[in-house]
């Protein structure tokens, strides 16, 4: 059974050109960051973006996302 525990995060950085817009996914054991996306407007696809790299890198057979609060998640399948 693959079970992960983490964490998401969203934050902005001031380029020359405008802002970039970072979403993290962060697995709480490891504290690595397992998926991430960069993006030059603040939209739902930014952290569905993150969160499919996440899901790609860990690669569960099957399993149920389910969101916590404060930005918590668990993959477990």
């Amino acid at each position: 059974m693959v079970h992960c525990n983490g964490v998401t995060d969203i934050t902005y950085i001031r380029t020359q050109e405008g802002f970039a817009y970072l979403a993290l996914v962060i697995d709480l054991f490891s504290r690595r960051v397992i998926g991430w996306s960069l993006q030059s407007r603040q939209t739902t696809d930014v952290m569905l973006q993150a969160l499919l790299m996440a899901v790609w890198r860990r690669k569960p057979k099957s399993g149920v996302l389910r969101s916590g609060p404060i930005n918590g998640f668990t993959i477990s399948g």
